[in-house]
């Protein structure tokens, strides 16, 4: 019998294009769970500093904030990226060095695994199927560069967000807001608190955002 043409069509649940009860939350929190306890125990494969002189050196300023003090061997630090210090400061106040720098290496190694997260958010904002935005989220995680989540290094902590700063800016784009635009720059200036080359971000905000308003930037200002 022929199908009515004028007859609603059907859609399948989201959840069954995952297969069975997953659903594309439960599925992209495996994904960070399953990173964390790989970075994890890549991590504590070592216990002793191997990336010189970065790791000495953010080390040093994490144990010196915990004290109450900004210094590298007694000697005052000038140096612009503290936000990973200021983060593992907590871990320094535990006397049992080698317990501190672990406990460094696991909050690098969740801070890396959440950045599955805004990649999933970007793909899904680019109208991505849900499969295809949790292999992005998958791939994020697991590329080559992971393997600086497994140092005490500005990278693992900066990559969420920067990333996060890249979703949130292509919202605010998307729909100018006045909230979405103070969360990109909030995230956009924790990243290069983190890592100062992510000052770049802000600017390619305003490139973009010339972009979207087809080459006006009076228009560009107004909006944005």
């Amino acid at each position: 019998m022929p199908r009515d043409a004028h007859a609603p069509v059907r859609t399948l649940p989201r959840a069954a294009s995952l297969g069975g009860s997953l659903t594309a939350p439960v599925v992209l929190t495996g994904i960070v769970l399953l990173s964390f306890t790989m970075r994890l125990a890549a991590a504590l494969a070592h216990a002793t500093p191997r990336y010189f002189p970065d790791e000495y050196i953010y080390a040093a300023l994490a144990r010196s904030l915990s004290n109450g003090r900004l210094t590298v061997r007694g000697q005052s630090a000038s140096f612009p990226a503290l936000l990973e210090p200021i983060l593992a400061a907590p871990a320094w106040l535990v006397a049992d060095t080698a317990v501190a720098y672990r406990l460094t290496l696991g909050l690098h190694a969740a801070a890396w695994s959440l950045a599955a997260i805004p990649v999933y958010l970007i793909a899904r904002r680019l109208r991505l199927p849900d499969w295809q935005a949790l292999a992005c989220a998958a791939l994020t995680v697991s590329i080559p560069s992971a393997v600086y989540s497994s140092y005490v290094t500005a990278d693992a902590l900066a990559l969420p967000f920067a990333l996060g700063a890249v979703a949130v800016g292509v919202a605010a784009l998307e729909r100018p807001s006045a909230h979405t635009q103070v969360a990109f720059l909030a995230l956009a200036s924790l990243a290069a608190f983190a890592r100062i080359q992510y000052v770049v971000l802000p600017l390619a905000f305003v490139a973009a955002a010339v972009v979207v308003s087809r080459g006006r930037p009076g228009e560009a200002f107004r909006s944005f």
